[in-house]
């Protein structure tokens, strides 16, 4: 008798499964290279090649809209046009409290782009000491100078007739 309930288990389990095989989803993406456009007629890019190799090994077959922007790839994800979005959408706190995101398969951030030298830690310092003394810099910098010393000379000028304990009467120190 066990045997028999488990056959029918099985059976239920394979034709409550059938639905969802058959089932064509429904894809939005948006054209954004190198993760979705359009190539010789067809849709490709990374995330395209991933979906569609996730649909032949797990047997789903689907079809793809194309949109303009990630807004109209959630509102079809929201009004339920679409089941699945694939293309480049960035995970942020307001989409994630509307559609589950799987696993970030590609991470963007702050990059930062120098001239490359090819030399190695010399050529590297040698470059930053050029970039940090340039001539606007030192321009700068003599242009202070020179501020600093008429601002304490008016200063020394005024104030050493008035307050002559502080401030020596010439610019020479007696000794």
């Amino acid at each position: 008798m066990n045997a028999w309930r488990y056959f029918v288990l099985l059976i239920l389990t394979l034709v409550a499964g059938a639905p969802l095989r058959a089932e064509t989803l429904k894809v939005v993406t948006r054209y954004i290279e190198p993760f979705s456009f359009e190539k010789e007629g067809r849709t490709t890019g990374y995330s395209m090649e991933l979906w569609n190799e996730l649909c032949r090994e797990a047997s789903i077959t689907s079809e793809v809209q194309v949109v303009g922007s990630a807004a109209e790839m959630v509102d079809a994800l929201k009004n339920k046009t679409a089941d699945v979005a694939v293309a480049a959408l960035s995970i942020t706190s307001e989409r994630e409290a509307v559609v589950d995101f799987t696993q970030p398969f590609y991470e963007s951030g702050l990059r930062i782009m120098v001239a490359g030298g090819g030399g190695g830690t010399l050529a590297s310092i040698w470059q930053m000491v050029k970039n940090l003394f340039n001539l606007q810099l030192v321009g700068l910098f003599l242009l202070l100078l020179l501020v600093m010393f008429l601002v304490s000379h008016l200063v020394w000028r005024y104030e050493h007739k008035v307050n002559g304990g502080m401030w020596p009467e010439n610019y020479r120190l007696n000794k």
